[in-house]
């Protein structure tokens, strides 16, 4: 067993002899150097390890897909027609878009009815992806509300959203 190290306003509880695993209060983080999901908070802040970011993006996308409700949201034909039309690039500078606007702020407008359920494929993946409101935010990914998302956040946010749209993309794109 690793000693437990000293987090401001927060300890460690539990971290494995490898520092693949630690709990901080009820919360559950993996940070190791193997399989590194490397979730370290520091000050109130989630920073996420996008050196990393590839890893952390599908173990989190394999534990959406286990949700019920964030399995069921799909792209439909007239968002793969969108993408088509419109290109990945412009659907990032959306997602950027959406986020810096909805989700970055302390204290989002209409939080937790900001995002709709249709209509837009970057909506469609925060649904599935549990970015939609700063409530799922706080629950999927542990970045806690009340505080403004940082750039590494938003990124993070980002690249997860972009990630499910391509294998939705890929995956609805043989079907057609």
């Amino acid at each position: 067993m690793v000693t437990p190290l000293p987090i401001p306003n927060r300890e460690v509880k539990h971290l494995n002899a490898d520092n693949s695993f630690a709990k901080i209060g009820s919360r559950q983080f993996f940070c190791g150097i193997k399989q590194v999901i490397l979730f370290f908070l520091c000050y109130n802040l989630v920073v996420i390890d996008m050196n990393n970011k590839d890893i952390i993006i599908s173990n989190k996308l394999d534990s959406l897909s286990k949700s019920k409700f964030r399995s069921s949201f799909h792209l439909r034909k007239y968002m793969i027609d969108y993408i088509d039309e419109k290109g990945m690039d412009k659907i990032k500078e959306h997602a950027y878009d959406f986020i810096n606007d909805k989700l970055k702020p302390s204290n989002p407008k209409n939080d937790g009815k900001q995002t709709p359920m249709k209509g837009h494929p970057v909506f469609i993946a925060q649904h599935a992806c549990g970015c939609c409101c700063r409530g799922c935010l706080e629950k999927w990914h542990g970045i806690p509300k009340g505080r403004e998302l940082s750039d590494n956040e938003v990124n993070y946010v980002v690249y997860l959203l972009l990630t499910w749209i391509n294998k939705e993309y890929k995956a609805n794109k043989e079907k057609i």
